[in-house]
């Protein structure tokens, strides 16, 4: 808190300097050259909403029984697989639960590894919170299972077993989030239920069912993992497990976020001194996150930070020709407390215009 206070106590100065220099400056300029604002100024509110990376709810359903034998090479290579894939989605800053179960026991898989029955990562702009040591791919081989369970494979019923009200997985589901189920299966679902009641207790698990993604590991013959995934078009996908790679499972859980708010086009700031090579604006910008405000620098060749920039005269981005100028943030992944592009928390700030 002391420090939120002091990059407030920086903005403010920053902020009276401009509107000193606004007081100074609001005039008409009649002396025909020199360099200096021409004209008469004023000062603008920019605002770039934040930009954040979906939360994700990721259940591994993961057949263990013997016919799995022959895949083990291909399910341990998964968990690097899963880090690289989501790391390059969402870069530093990612929020997501992953767990483990097994299609012959509906309960979360626990290890020494995690002190809880799921991981957690919670990478913010602000820095990492995860519940594990050492990286994300190490803690999930330790929940991976082998292949020796004899009971009969039933990856619908174990599926719907963990996510409803088992006490056992309680904190994983979080209403926000977006759940993601992976079944990676050496055979055929067995399970006594239909098809149907078993889709439509996983899309009832979220108040929009489009909130629901799934993908699978399995033979595409399998008439029952088939016609499951069916039951969500436009939000499934397979990779057959006689392929032995299956990041191409994986990839539609980076395709989660949504982008729907646009470039806010603005006046372009006041050239202080056009004299100068390059725009001189006089701008006071702050970085929002978790009501934690920070003074963010003006970007630049030597910044190696984040940091805050106008760019103008972009018309595919600003129609208007009056206000063809946007605020944007330029990331640094230099460090876990990095902006990832192109995220970012918000941005607030004020500059002179004209």
């Amino acid at each position: 808190m002391h420090t939120s206070s002091k990059f407030l106590r920086d903005g403010d100065r920053l902020m009276r300097r401009s509107l000193l220099l606004l007081a100074l400056c609001s005039c008409t300029d009649d002396s025909g050259g020199g360099g200096g604002i021409d004209g008469t100024t004023h000062v603008e509110t920019y605002e770039l909403p934040a930009a954040i990376p979906p939360k994700l709810d990721l259940l591994f359903v993961i057949d263990d029984t013997s016919a799995m034998a022959s895949h083990q090479q291909a399910l341990g290579a998964l968990p690097m697989q899963l880090e690289q894939t989501l790391q390059g989605a969402y870069a530093s800053v990612a929020n997501y639960h992953i767990g483990v179960v097994t299609t012959s026991d509906a309960n979360l898989r626990r290890s020494t590894a995690i002190p809880d029955p799921f991981i957690v990562h919670d990478n913010t702009f602000s820095g990492p919170a995860n519940n594990y040591q050492g990286s994300l791919a190490s803690a999930l081989a330790s929940l991976l299972p082998g292949a020796a369970a004899t009971t009969a494979n039933q990856p619908l019923a174990t599926m719907q077993a963990a996510l409803g009200s088992n006490p056992a997985n309680a904190g994983f589901l979080r209403g926000e989030a977006y759940l993601g189920v992976i079944t990676i299966s050496a055979s055929d679902d067995a399970s006594a239920g239909g098809i149907i009641d078993y889709a439509s207790a996983l899309k009832a698990t979220k108040s929009d069912p489009l909130n629901v993604v799934l993908s699978g590991v399995f033979d595409p013959n399998n008439p029952r993992l088939g016609a499951f995934h069916a039951q969500f078009p436009n939000r499934s996908d397979m990779e057959t497990i006689a392929s032995g790679d299956y990041v191409g499972a994986l990839e539609i859980f980076t395709q989660l976020y949504r982008s729907v708010l646009g470039y806010a086009c603005r006046n372009e700031p006041a050239d202080l001194d056009p004299d100068l090579p390059g725009p001189q604006y006089d701008c006071s910008f702050v970085s929002i996150d978790g009501g934690v405000e920070k003074l963010l620098p003006q970007c630049g060749t030597s910044v190696t930070q984040p940091c805050w920039e106008i760019v103008a005269g972009d018309a595919s981005i600003c129609t208007d020709p009056a206000m063809r100028s946007h605020l944007q943030t330029r990331g640094y992944t230099t460090s876990m407390s990095a902006y990832g592009d192109p995220f970012h928390p918000a941005i607030r700030g004020q500059c002179i215009v004209n």
